[in-house]
């Protein structure tokens, strides 16, 4: 498995110097109750939900918005639900110290808001910005544990739990 989860509230008292990147993860719905998933260029063979990071002085819907604008050129949605600090999970000590080499900022992992979301128009035609995203699917509430990547499975079931109660 490549990331792991952490219980949040055993990841922010474990350390209090280990900052988790802001990110938004944004499950997008459409008039069947299926739900999208994408097929990201740096991880190939790894389906999981459009995300990104918040931006300084944006607040997660604003992000959201962004996100499926710039990946997939989605326009037209509204908001079902948000749930804070969904998921946090922490990177391998190889990808921190990836990140460190490359001058990044010294995350230690994400912490993501869920962002669930359900498109107004059946009519939009998905533009993927080939630079994150190349393919996308949509899949059923039910095969979503099993559609997406093994790594992302506590997040798939946590989020398969949240839209049964739902939809």
């Amino acid at each position: 498995m490549d990331y792991t989860h952490k219980d949040l509230s055993t990841s922010i008292s474990a350390s209090a110097k280990r900052k988790f990147r802001s990110n938004v993860v944004v499950c997008l719905i459409n008039n069947k109750n299926e739900v999208l998933l994408v097929h990201g260029i740096d991880k190939p063979n790894i389906w999981h939900l459009p995300q990104g990071g918040i931006e300084t002085g944006e607040s997660v819907i604003e992000a959201a918005g962004r996100e499926l604008k710039e990946e997939l050129g989605v326009h037209g949605f509204e908001i079902v639900k948000l749930v804070p600090e969904f998921f946090v999970y922490s990177w391998p000590e190889h990808v921190i110290e990836k990140g460190r080499a490359e001058g990044r900022k010294p995350f230690v992992g994400q912490k993501q808001d869920l962002v669930i979301a359900r498109l107004i128009s059946e009519q939009i035609i998905f533009k993927t910005d080939n630079r994150e995203v190349f393919k996308f699917k949509w899949v059923s509430i039910d095969t979503l544990p099993v559609e997406m990547h093994s790594s992302r499975q506590d997040l798939a079931l946590k989020l398969k739990e949240i839209l049964d109660g739902l939809f």
